[in-house]
């Protein structure tokens, strides 16, 4: 049976930690490093692969535009008509739905006359439209 050196104050005296040749320590650190980078480039792919898909799936979700939807000789700025054409409903809706806010409101140009921004319907659609 071995006995173990103690401290002067009686408590067993610790062996020193074994030693590890320092470059099997350097070979591991670069094996771990190497690892993490590529994990890192793995997933820096994965979430670009991610971001582009959902990119691709909004673009379609959203579906066409307000300027899908008027003829390209159209003007920026539209009519109370205009704008029942484009959405299928009357005059009179479109002023409801503006009330509602359910549409944006229109640029009074002077009284009794009104006009939509084209981009400002998109805008509004892009966004889901309504309130």
């Amino acid at each position: 049976m071995t006995r173990r050196a103690k401290k002067r104050d009686g408590r067993p005296s610790e062996s020193p930690p074994p030693t590890v040749p320092l470059d099997a320590v350097t070979d591991a650190v670069a094996s771990s490093l190497q690892l993490i980078a590529t994990l890192h480039s793995d997933l820096a792919k994965a979430y670009g692969d991610l971001a582009s898909n959902a990119q691709n799936y909004l673009a379609v979700s959203a579906g066409p535009s307000v300027h899908a939807l008027v003829p390209d000789d159209a003007p920026d700025y539209l009519t109370a008509a205009d704008v029942g054409e484009l959405l299928q409903v009357s005059e009179r809706t479109v002023h409801r739905l503006v009330a509602d806010g359910n549409l944006p409101e229109p640029i009074k140009i002077s009284p009794g006359r009104s006009r939509w921004s084209r981009r400002a319907l998109d805008e509004h659609f892009a966004n889901g439209g309504g309130k």
